[in-house]
């Protein structure tokens, strides 16, 4: 279900058609045996045409975690999430027709990209309407329980793990930082100070065989400056983090950004070093801005890298 967290993440910044292009194949039919696992293994029978409801996980956090805004919806049209608590923990929850999501209706609506994007996106609302309230695990899409009983009873027993989690969490938050490049002016800048110091000059004439060995520099010289200023700023950038995660960047079709991303980076950063951190993003963007670059910082995210793998 890793394609699901990185959706989840994604989903604000990402245009519908890269919604659709991750959520075929491979999500479809992930999601619904997590459906099926998940309501085995909380005791429910497998779904028939009609039957009833389950419930709907966001999240775990601290007890003290506070209730939900009245104003926020739940993935489930009319069904509002509410807060469970069970040993010294809160679950933030909401019913969901298990016709609409149990087996047989997950495979008819997944075919509709609409319902899925709506459910998605539903999903990290909540996530985000609760964030303030101090740190959460976010739970994967479609953790579903047939039951509050249920519900509280994974609380208990999973308490101590819990807890670990939410300690280490505590005072920091994920961000994101993504690097793009447009690489028509990294190669203007790079030939400019190629031209330079082989003291020749834009336009110089030569032998076809040279311009072409001298082009094939041109793109090699291009591959070494996004390589190292990824690297360079993956390396400053994690220095102000607790934790830090490489992520494949996003395909250009896919991302709708500009240009092409050379680092798609998730850091963890304790509150009191945030300032900082992003006074790291503003001189990266000062250093290589003017050579064709462009930093993005999202974030506070829940911290889907780094609250291990749930249940």
């Amino acid at each position: 279900m890793g394609e699901v967290d990185d959706l989840i993440r994604e989903a604000r910044a990402e245009a519908r058609a890269a919604v659709k292009a991750r959520l075929r194949g491979r999500f479809e039919r992930e999601l619904i045996e997590e459906a099926e696992k998940r309501l085995a293994r909380a005791g429910a029978d497998k779904p028939t045409a009609t039957p009833g409801t389950g419930l709907w996980v966001y999240c775990v956090a601290g007890g003290e975690l506070p209730d939900v805004p009245p104003d926020v919806a739940g993935v489930a049209a009319g069904h509002a999430p509410r807060v469970l608590r069970a040993a010294g923990l809160a679950a933030v929850v909401s019913e969901v027709p298990l016709d609409e999501y149990g087996e047989e209706g997950l495979r008819r609506n997944l075919n509709d990209m609409e319902w899925l994007e709506e459910v998605v996106r539903a999903h990290e609302n909540v996530l985000d309407a609760v964030l303030g309230g101090g740190p959460v695990v976010p739970m994967r899409v479609c953790t579903i329980y047939s039951s509050a009983q249920h519900v509280e009873q994974m609380l208990s027993e999973r308490a101590a793990a819990f807890g670990e989690v939410l300690a280490r969490l505590a005072g920091r938050a994920e961000w994101g930082v993504k690097l793009t490049a447009d690489r028509d002016r990294v190669a203007e800048a790079a030939r400019a100070r190629m031209e330079r110091v082989a003291g020749a000059t834009a336009g110089a004439g030569g032998s076809y065989l040279g311009r072409k060995q001298q082009d094939m520099r041109l793109r090699d010289e291009v591959d070494e400056i996004l390589t190292a200023a990824a690297a360079e700023s993956h390396a400053r950038l994690e220095e102000w983090a607790s934790a830090s995660e490489l992520l494949a960047p996003q395909r250009r079709e896919l991302s709708g950004y500009d240009g092409e991303m050379v680092l798609n980076g998730a850091y963890l950063v304790d509150d009191n070093r945030l300032d900082a951190f992003r006074q790291v993003v503003s001189e990266l963007r000062d250093q290589y801005g003017d050579d064709g670059f462009a930093f993005e910082l999202t974030g506070p995210w829940p911290a889907f890298h780094f609250a291990g793998s749930q249940p």
